[in-house]
C-alpha cells in the first residue's frame, strides 16, 4: 500500500463518478418521475469530487516538492493526446 493511499477518498470517487454518470443518463431518459428522490441526491457529486481532486493534487505536490507549473507541465505531456483525440 502506498504511503499516502487513501482508500476512502478511492471509495468516494467511485460513488461520485457514478452519481455523475447517473445524472447524465437521468437527463438523457427524459426525466422519469419514478427516479425523483434519486436526483436530490445528485447535488453533491461534482463538488465532492473536485474537493476530493483537489486535495489528492496538493498531497501529491506537497510531496514531490515540485511547483504548480513544473507538476501541470508533467501531467499535461501525458493528457494533451486523449484531450485533443475526444475534443476532435
Amino acid at each position: 500500500m502506498d504511503k499516502y493511499r487513501y482508500e476512502g477518498l478511492d471509495n468516494l470517487r467511485v460513488v461520485c463518478s457514478l452519481s455523475i454518470v447517473f445524472v447524465h443518463v437521468y437527463s438523457v431518459s427524459g426525466y422519469p418521475s419514478s427516479l425523483e428522490k434519486l436526483i436530490n441526491l445528485r447535488d453533491f457529486a461534482l463538488p465532492l469530487m473536485v474537493m476530493t481532486s483537489i486535495f489528492l493534487l496538493t498531497i501529491s505536490l506537497k510531496d514531490k516538492k515540485t511547483n504548480f507549473i513544473e507538476f501541470f507541465k508533467l501531467k499535461s505531456k501525458r493528457l494533451w493526446i486523449p484531450l485533443l483525440i475526444w475534443t476532435s
